[in-house]
């Protein structure tokens, strides 16, 4: 990747939530490809 890319980190905390997090994240995707970031998605799960 070249230095004039921009790279956004992505946190998600996602503690019990299985049901929600595909849709998050197709969600998080789309937006990132369609504005033509990029970017890594980091999901945090404590043991949920």
């Amino acid at each position: 990747m070249s230095v004039d890319k921009l790279l956004l980190s992505i946190v998600i905390p996602a503690y019990n939530e299985r049901y929600r997090l595909p849709q998050t994240l197709k969600r998080i995707v789309n937006y990132v490809h369609q504005k033509g970031l990029h970017c890594e998605i980091i999901v945090v799960d404590d043991g949920s």
